[in-house]
């Protein structure tokens, strides 16, 4: 009576945490924003996107187009852009001016068509790279037109909970989890005791898998 209670406090506790894991994935994974470079940035509030209280874009109202303010590894500008259909212009607070077609997806170059080059910087150590200014207004026509996306994908809770769930069976049943679809060849199938152990620490690692997947945490 005892194990069997033991049992299904580990089931339960095996529920709970798939079902924590899987929440998570949703707030995580399935809210909408942008991203800038290799990083996201949250739909806050309808004029706030943010990764954290370091970095975030907040549009301003401003006159016949739109205003921002951009704070980035503690250092903010402002930009203000006007468009004229696909048309955009963007204009810093340094006085840096940026012109090029939005074409839905990509802010481009008005002559050749073709996406504008994002800025690659090379670092140093511990020295957190800089963002250019062609990837900050391509993420500012994204905030304007509203091309907003997940950060990840609900394939992510699926797949996960599909490895977690494996991992379960072959934690809580690892003999049934062992010989599926091959006790008809054995005449007395049954693990040793080491063996089911092995069963079980293959079982926590698939869980862990399943939850590391569900989380996305190999997204940036």
């Amino acid at each position: 009576m005892t194990e069997k209670r033991v049992d299904r406090c580990i089931l339960a506790l095996i529920i709970i945490a798939a079902v924590l894991a899987a929440a998570f994935s949703g707030w995580r994974n399935l809210r909408k924003g942008i991203f800038l470079g290799n990083d996201f940035f949250y739909r806050v509030e309808e004029s706030l996107y943010q990764k954290n209280s370091a970095n975030y874009i907040r549009s301003v109202p401003e006159d016949g187009g739109a205003g921002f303010v951009i704070f980035l590894n503690g250092k903010e500008q402002t930009a203000s852009l006007q468009r004229q259909e696909d048309f955009v212009s963007i204009t810093y607070g340094d006085g840096t001016v940026i012109e090029a077609v939005w074409n839905g997806q990509w802010f481009c170059d008005r002559e050749t068509g073709y996406p504008m080059t994002f800025d690659v910087a090379v670092t140093f150590g511990d020295e957190i790279p800089e963002i250019g200014k062609p990837a900050i207004s391509n993420a500012l026509c994204r905030i304007v037109w509203g091309d907003l996306e997940p950060r990840g994908s609900a394939a992510l809770i699926l797949v996960g909970g599909l490895l977690y769930a494996l991992g379960a069976v072959s934690f809580l049943f690892p003999n049934q989890a062992h010989f599926f679809l091959r006790r008809w060849a054995y005449r007395q199938a049954e693990l040793s005791e080491d063996g089911v152990l092995a069963e079980k620490i293959g079982g926590v690692v698939g869980m862990a898998a399943g939850v590391v997947v569900m989380l996305g945490l190999f997204i940036a």
